[in-house]
């Protein structure tokens, strides 16, 4: 009777070696999240720059942060399907080509 649950045990072991963790669906998402808050940063910079140069230097930091995130706000609305299109573009063709580290294109 002890023989059945040997081999039981002994498949079991042999199949635990064989299995392997690969993050790659996990590696994908964080990649595309590091990417769109790149390309956010990207096409968000230059008009928030420009904005933070037209506050007067009296304002205070309160009123500037508000300020500045109601502008940021505006900003991003028409600019995100842009924004996610690069990212996913960017981590698309990063797999694709083999380019990013952890996540290998399917062969």
């Amino acid at each position: 009777m002890s023989e059945p649950r040997e081999e039981k045990t002994a498949g079991r072991s042999a199949r635990s070696e064989k299995a392997v963790f690969r993050p790659n669906f996990t590696l994908s998402i964080l990649y595309l999240i590091f990417f769109f808050f790149c390309y956010a940063l990207l096409f968000m910079y230059p008009d928030l720059s420009e904005f933070a140069r037209t506050l007067p230097p009296s304002t205070p930091l309160e009123e500037a942060n508000a300020k500045m995130g109601a502008y940021a706000k505006s900003l991003i609305g028409p600019r995100l399907i842009w924004m996610l299109g690069a990212a996913l573009a960017t981590t698309a063709l990063g797999i694709y080509s083999g380019v990013l580290p952890g996540v290998r294109p399917k062969r």
